[in-house]
């Protein structure tokens, strides 16, 4: 029993002709034969471009360790000790980008 070949190239993908087309449709002019213009309509796959995401001003004990460079116990203990003011929300702890690089810039050392 041999019924018509599947559409598409075997991937999962579905052939052009498949009854649904995403993205957006575009005109190309073909070059005439006869009287009529023809026109080839193709799709493109691009998409709107997505509006860019705010930076992010909170950042969780892991990411402030990745950060600093620094396992996220050290980073509980300077929070801890009060070194660096944090913000709970709920049971978790943030630390304020602008409060950490205030603290980095305070624990610079000078030497002459």
């Amino acid at each position: 029993m041999s019924g018509p070949a599947p559409k598409g190239n075997g991937t999962g993908e579905r052939g052009s002709d498949s009854g649904h087309n995403s993205g957006t449709a575009k005109l190309e002019p073909l070059e005439g034969k006869g009287r009529l213009d023809r026109a080839r309509v193709t799709l493109s796959s691009a998409r709107p471009p997505k509006a860019p995401t705010p930076p992010r001003r909170l950042y969780d004990l892991a990411a402030v360790g990745c950060y600093l460079g620094m396992p996220v116990y050290s980073v509980r203990e300077m929070l801890w000790r009060g070194d660096v003011p944090y913000v709970r929300i709920g049971r978790r702890q943030y630390v304020d980008l602008r409060d950490l690089d205030a603290f980095i810039e305070q624990a610079k050392v000078r030497e002459r």
